[in-house]
């Protein structure tokens, strides 16, 4: 629908450009000293006008035009960034309770606590945290959430002995 538009517009702009093309060609003597009488006559100033009119509308048909192009981009960009940060919120989500639940692994004895303490096995535990809906980009895109989790852990565990 856009493209249809757009043609049109393009249509309708060359139609006119080629009209006042053929009436400035034909009007050719009004550029010299000496212009005929009968170009002058018939170059009137509502003629000048018209043709001016009709360049200028077809300038704001193409910036409307635009503007809505850009408007229903930036809609759509700001649509994928809704959804981007939606999925962030999930994934965050869905890496805090894998965290929970290794940590509850740890408490229960079934992982060794230096996954959860010692930053040195960041790739094992980042290996623990990738799964079907969690990536390894994922995981590294947000290393800085899981460490202050990790040392918010340590703390509540420091805190409890």
């Amino acid at each position: 629908a856009q493209q249809e538009e757009l043609q049109s517009l393009l249509r309708s702009c060359r139609t006119d450009l080629r009209d006042l093309q053929r009436r400035l060609t034909d009007h050719k003597s009004l550029k010299g000293s000496d212009p005929r009488t009968l170009d002058r006559l018939t170059f009137t100033t509502g003629r000048r006008d018209e043709m001016k009119i009709k360049l200028i509308r077809h300038g704001e048909k193409l910036n409307l035009f635009l503007t809505q192009l850009h408007t229903g981009s930036l809609a759509r960009i700001e649509q994928n960034e809704e959804r981007t940060i939606l999925q962030l919120g999930d994934i965050r989500a869905e890496l805090r309770a894998r965290l929970i639940a290794l940590h509850e692994d740890v408490r229960a004895g079934r992982k060794d606590p230096s996954l959860l303490t010692d930053i040195r096995n960041w790739d094992s535990l980042e290996k623990e945290l990738i799964d079907d809906n969690i990536t390894e980009v994922d995981v590294e895109d947000n290393k800085d959430a899981i460490c202050d989790w990790l040392a918010e852990l340590q703390a509540a565990s420091d805190s409890d002995d």
